[in-house]
């Protein structure tokens, strides 16, 4: 079945591509409104109880790492949830494969898929470069691909608690007061969780380089995990050889691509048990 759909995504389409984009959305709907096995659906946050999860970073078009990451953990042959933490186009080559096959697997395995909003799936800020629109055009001769992902991204959820691991993709709010925060996200808040960086060495928070954001120290990092009774947080956002971590283990990145970047490694995460060693649980390749 990988391998069919591997191949389709190659070979992709306009039609089986809007079919794939509002199937998606459509099962994110329901999931919203009537939630999914063993988990806990607030608006835009799930909570759920897995010790068996594959966390994957930021994609960027990287077609290669996607297939070297889903023929390594076959979605077809366990029960393992997947987590997507965002950014899975812009920059690289493939990017319109790679969503063809991400929403391939969306349809076909419904919630062991779950797929959080980057910051490169919030195109309300004219940050650059943004090149989904000009690369779906220029694949399908058509806007409607554009205009119909535009309405999946405002579907995709803002984080994931798994036990007491918190997943997003960028970072933690500065100003975070419950989980209700995260499930709800005003627009200040959305940003900060898809833009916000972990940085050492720094006590609260200042405005980030990228024109959106902050860095945030560890201050911040222990008042998020101790209000949401998190032990560790695990986000992508930030280009690394596969993984960094900041605030003294408390945040692990993890990065998931390479070709768009020059990056000599990338990574994700096998989770067999949260409260194991987490560094020993990442896969580089």
């Amino acid at each position: 079945m990988l391998k069919e759909l591997i191949e389709e995504a190659n070979n992709t389409n306009l039609y089986t591509f809007l079919r794939l984009v509002r199937d998606s959305k459509e099962i994110i709907r329901n999931e919203r409104d009537y939630g999914m096995k063993n988990a806990r659906i607030n608006n835009a946050l799930v909570e759920i109880d897995s010790n068996d999860m594959i966390v994957i970073g930021d994609i960027h078009g990287d077609f290669d790492a996607l297939v070297r990451i889903l023929i390594d953990s076959d979605p077809f042959t366990s029960d393992t949830i997947f987590v997507f933490l965002g950014d899975y186009g812009d920059r690289g080559l493939k990017s319109v494969e790679v969503y063809h096959l991400i929403l391939s697997l969306k349809v076909k395995l419904g919630n062991r898929i779950i797929l959080l909003r980057g910051n490169h799936e919030y195109p309300n800020l004219p940050f650059m470069p943004y090149d989904m629109p000009s690369m779906l055009y220029n694949k399908f001769n058509d806007e409607r691909a554009y205009n119909e992902l535009k309405g999946l991204f405002d579907l995709l959820y803002n984080a994931l608690i798994n036990k007491k691991i918190l997943m997003l993709h960028g970072g933690l709010p500065i100003t975070l007061t419950s989980k209700l925060d995260l499930a709800l996200a005003d627009n200040d808040i959305l940003e900060q969780i898809l833009w916000n960086d972990p940085k050492d060495g720094l006590k609260g928070f200042i405005p980030s380089f990228r024109g959106y954001g902050y860095f945030f120290g560890k201050d911040i990092t222990l008042n998020a995990i101790n209000l949401l009774n998190c032990s560790r947080v695990i986000r992508s956002h930030e280009a690394c050889n596969g993984y960094k971590t900041n605030h003294d283990g408390l945040i692990l990145t993890i990065f998931s691509c390479k070709e768009p970047y020059g990056n000599r490694y990338a990574s994700y995460i096998k989770i067999d048990e949260p409260n194991e060693d987490i560094i020993n649980k990442i896969k580089i390749f």
